[in-house]
Formats: structure tokens, sequence, C-alpha cells
């Protein structure tokens, strides 16, 4: 599948209702309405198919409805409820004739708040909670943690490739920092929107899969290596590390000599779409134009390939069907939202009639 571009918002505009500072979150509805989470505006703006505004949802503030300096995350729940992740829990709309009108705030405070984009598991409303690298998925019923299930980090530093800063401070402290070394790979946990995860090495092509209960699902494994690091991608990381090491030599710390990898990590970014879908972005090379995904069912099963414009990020997942909304920076780092649909892949030469198989 690869991706037409339908229509581009925000950018440089006087008009207020299309501007945007620093896009949080997206959602895409079942009618392909979509949310817009902005914390520099301090809105979650509401905008039609052909990208028209219609409204906001919420407000700065702390009384009912209002979600504080800004929602951390929009979620839209199997019966169209807005869920605004506001620190301490949530702060939910139902749907009406007008839009969407406060209904209730699910506070899920216990010890720790309860923070990520709201999940709606086969068990009522799952939650993330965050302590620690990766911290514990959450059941809530009527606002309470009923259920915590911790998940750790498993694998190793070396693995990921950090190393460790030594570093001496003006009273004599022993400081010890891990850092990481250029395209290092990263411990990814991902999860969907029925509470279900993935996690993966980015070193390696193996994904596991797990349901909202947190029973293995299955692995996902190919022989994939990751691009080859440009020269210019090498000079300039080089140069990087040589001017860190300068720079804290300077003060009588020892940073970590890095070695520029050969290739990249095969994996750049897991994400799960509005359909549970599973994304696994691939690694590009510096020069390549697109994007590009493997599509996965939440059973691990492959859907298709899909590619679009490199500078447009849909790790939001606000994707349905063969419809999503990106966002991207355009000139003085001014966000712009996209919206693009997929279509199958033409091969060169041949033509699809209308009654044709379709694939990705």
């Amino acid at each position: 599948m690869r991706a037409t571009t339908d229509f581009v918002i925000g950018g440089h505009t006087l008009d207020s209702r299309y501007q945007f500072g620093e896009v949080r979150d997206l959602a895409l509805l079942r009618d392909y309405r979509f949310l817009v989470a902005d914390r520099l505006v301090r809105r979650v703006a509401v905008f039609g198919e052909s990208g028209q505004y219609l409204t906001n949802i919420g407000r700065p503030g702390e009384g009912p409805g209002e979600f504080g300096n800004f929602a951390r995350s929009v979620a839209v729940s199997p019966t169209e409820e807005v869920w605004l992740e506001v620190g301490y829990g949530y702060v939910v709309f139902s749907p009406d004739l007008q839009g969407w009108t406060y209904d209730r705030t699910v506070r899920a405070g216990f010890r720790r708040p309860v923070r990520g984009k709201a999940m709606f598991g086969p068990h009522g409303l799952v939650g993330l909670r965050l302590p620690g690298i990766h911290g514990a998925i959450a059941w809530l019923s009527d606002g309470r943690v009923v259920r915590e299930e911790p998940l750790p980090s498993v694998i190793p530093w070396d693995e990921l490739g950090y190393g460790e800063l030594f570093a001496t401070t003006r009273d004599g402290r022993q400081i010890r920092q891990e850092v990481r070394g250029p395209f290092h790979a990263r411990d990814l946990l991902r999860h969907g929107r029925s509470g279900g995860y993935a996690r993966a090495v980015t070193s390696r092509y193996e994904i596991q899969m797990f349901d909202p209960d947190g029973m293995h699902i299955t692995t996902i494994r190919r022989q994939i290596q990751g691009p080859a690091v440009s020269m210019t991608e090498r000079r300039r990381e080089s140069h990087m590390l040589d001017s860190l090491i300068a720079f804290h030599a300077r003060r009588g710390w020892r940073y970590p000599e890095f070695q520029v990898p050969v290739r990249k990590p095969p994996i750049n970014d897991l994400w799960f779409d509005e359909e549970d879908r599973l994304w696994v972005n691939l690694s590009l090379a510096d020069t390549v134009p697109l994007a590009s995904a493997h599509v996965y069912t939440r059973q691990g099963s492959f859907l298709f390939t899909a590619t679009w414009p490199r500078d447009v990020s849909l790790e939001h997942g606000a994707i349905r069907d063969r419809v999503a909304i990106g966002v991207r920076t355009g000139d003085l780092d001014v966000p712009e939202i996209v919206r693009m649909t997929f279509v199958p892949r033409q091969p060169t030469g041949v033509r699809l009639s209308p009654t044709a198989p379709q694939g990705g």
C-alpha cells in the first residue's frame, strides 16, 4: 500500500482554528472525523472528514470538563466517548447531537497515577502506569486499580548500545550516568487500543505480541538487516561524538568513546492503529524518500507493507482502514496535519480491473 495525500491543514495561517503549536496526540473516529490534542495551543480540536474545523472538546483549567494545562493524550472508546488523559486520570466526554458533552472524571490515582492513552480491554478500562522504564499495565473499575501487571525491561543495557559517563561534581561526588551511542538499539513497548501490547528490541526484527491479559500470542520474526549508515551520517555522528568527548574532557569528565555502527537497527518504531493493527516502522537509508512499515493483525498475521512520505509521522496511530492522519513539521518548525489514503501498489505496466483482487 502506498499513501496519497488528501489534504494538509495548519502551517503558516492567520486562521487560529488551523494553527498548531505542539501536537501531543491524534485520534481518528469511525466516520473519519479526527481529533488533535495540542500542548502549546492548549486545546483538543475536532476536524471533519474533509479537514474543516468543527469544535473543541473541553478547555484548559481545573474545573469539571477541563483538562489542566493540556491534554496529554486523546482516545476514543468503542462507544465513541472521548477520553482525555490529564495525569491523575481521565476527563471523559460523551457524544451527543452537538458533538461531545462532559460526562465524568475518572481519577485513577493509586499511590502513583495511571497515565497514558486510555485503552478499552475486554475487562473494562485499561490504564498505563509509568513508575520505571516500562512501568506496569493496570486494569481500572470505577476509577480504582483492581489489578496491575509489572512490565519491567528485560534487555541488558549493553545490548541497547549504552555507555557510561563518569563525572565528578564540584563537591567531589562521583557520578556514573548511562548515555546512548549513535543509532543505538531501543527496547520498545507499545500498547493497542484494546489493551494488548507488543515488545521489541530494535536491533533485531523480533516482536513479541501479548493479549490484554498479558498472555503471549505470538512472536513475529524476519531476517532483515537495517540500512547502511551513509558517509554523511557517519561524519555527522563522528563530529557529534568528538564534540561531546571534548566538552566533557574540559570538565575532567570521561565520555564513552562510541563507534558509529555500520548499519542502523532494522526497526525504527512500533505503534498500534485505531483498529489494533500493529505497524512495524522500518529504519530508513539516508536518501530514501518514503517511510515504510509492515502491518500485522492483533494476532500477528501479516497484512501489507505501507509506504508514505518520510517527513510525515504516523506514530500516534490515527489510522483506520486505509485512512491515516499524521503530523509533519513545515517551515520554521510549524506543525501541519496531513490526511493520507493508502491505495494498493500497481505493478508497472499492469492495469487493475475493477473486480481484480487488490493487495498491499
